[in-house]
C-alpha cells in the first residue's frame, strides 16, 4: 500500500527501473529469485504484480529498497498496525519450522 500511496502522491514513479542485486536475494517463492538472474531490470509496476501475483520475495526486497524499509514501518504504525513478533516468537516459529 506504501508504494501505491508514494506513486498516487508523485513520490516515486511506477516506470522507475530497478536492478535485481545481491542484496535483493532471497529464496523461496517467486519468479526472480535465481542467482542467475543480478543484473536484469524492473520498473517499480513489474515488482508490484510480481510481488502480489507470485508471492516474490526478491520483488518485495527491491522494493523495500527503492521506498526504504523504515518509510513503510512508520507508514504501518500510521496505519495502526503494531509489532507482534518478538524475539521469542521468531525463535518459535524457526524451531516449528523444523519439526
Amino acid at each position: 500500500m506504501y508504494v501505491y500511496d508514494s506513486i498516487r502522491e508523485g513520490k516515486i514513479d511506477a516506470d522507475t527501473v530497478l536492478e535485481y542485486t545481491e542484496e535483493d536475494f532471497e529464496g523461496g517463492t517467486g519468479v526472480i529469485w535465481n542467482k542467475e538472474s543480478f543484473g536484469k531490470t524492473f520498473t517499480v509496476r513489474e515488482l508490484l504484480r510480481l510481488s502480489i501475483v507470485y508471492s516474490d520475495n526478491v520483488a518485495v526486497n527491491m522494493l523495500l529498497r527503492c521506498v526504504g524499509k523504515a518509510n513503510v514501518k512508520n507508514y504501518m504504525r500510521e496505519l495502526g498496525g503494531i509489532r507482534l513478533m518478538t524475539e521469542k516468537t521468531c525463535l518459535v516459529l524457526r524451531i516449528w519450522h523444523y519439526i
